[in-house]
């Protein structure tokens, strides 16, 4: 199964019983990726990486002045090794922004992850928890523009 089906069949076992609304704005961890991803919104996606742990999520058809906001999510690569490695215990569920906060005193000197945790993730998470075994998602709340 390609990992597209695979996250496809994941989201409609995790999303059964529910109202069909289409989309709902969710964190993902992909065990097979050891990643998080969190998404908020259906489009097409660019991926910028911005370092070996975050790559912000970018609408691709994003132009100025849409009504819409160009940032649609990001990720965190590498998870489990960059948890084990900031003291991080993974052994229950993990809030993504005490991963966030971890990120950003790991590279103090890099103002374009402070730009992206601050500016851009933060906002998507806030309070939200992910167990980071098998692969799995939950439900995140954007933020009102």
């Amino acid at each position: 199964m390609k990992p597209e089906e695979q996250l496809g069949a994941i989201l409609a076992k995790d999303f059964a019983g529910r109202s069909s609304g289409g989309f709902r704005p969710c964190a993902m961890f992909q065990e097979r990726l050891d990643a998080i991803r969190v998404l908020v919104r259906d489009c097409g996606v660019t991926a910028t990486r911005v370092n070996e742990v975050i790559t912000v999520l970018e609408d691709t058809h994003y132009r100025p002045g849409m009504g819409v906001e160009r940032y649609v999510g990001f990720m965190i690569k590498g998870v489990h090794h960059f948890c084990e490695t900031n003291g991080i215990d993974t052994a229950g569920p993990v809030k993504i922004a005490q991963i966030l906060d971890a990120v950003l005193k790991s590279f103090p000197a890099q103002r374009d992850v402070e730009y992206v945790i601050d500016g851009i993730a933060r906002r998507f998470v806030k309070e939200t928890e992910i167990t980071l075994t098998g692969s799995n998602v939950v439900p995140v709340m954007k933020e009102a523009a």
